[in-house]
């Protein structure tokens, strides 16, 4: 797992990838003001928000700090579990 918060590796990316904060928050289908607060690490997105925000930015879950496994990748009896990110809900 990354020592560096979400907040920041979210921050990162989205500048390294040249994107403006109305774009990212539009195509990712949360408010402008939602993505502020994560870069401001005074949210933390869902998992299926952090999701989302690396899929516009095209990092892998893993590259944001999550490596939870996906829903439809899990296996029952827990196979296929790699770990957990901690996100709280908006």
């Amino acid at each position: 797992m990354h020592d560096t918060p979400i907040a920041q590796l979210v921050k990162l990316h989205r500048i390294d990838r040249r994107m403006r904060i109305v774009s990212l928050a539009t195509r990712a289908g949360i408010t402008v003001r939602y993505l502020e607060m994560i870069e401001a690490g005074t949210k933390n997105p869902t998992i299926p928000g952090l999701r989302k925000l690396a899929d516009v930015m095209r990092v892998s879950g893993v590259g944001l700090g999550s490596d939870a496994p996906r829903e439809d990748r899990a296996v029952a009896g827990g196979e296929g579990c790699t770990g957990g990110a901690r996100g709280v809900d908006e």
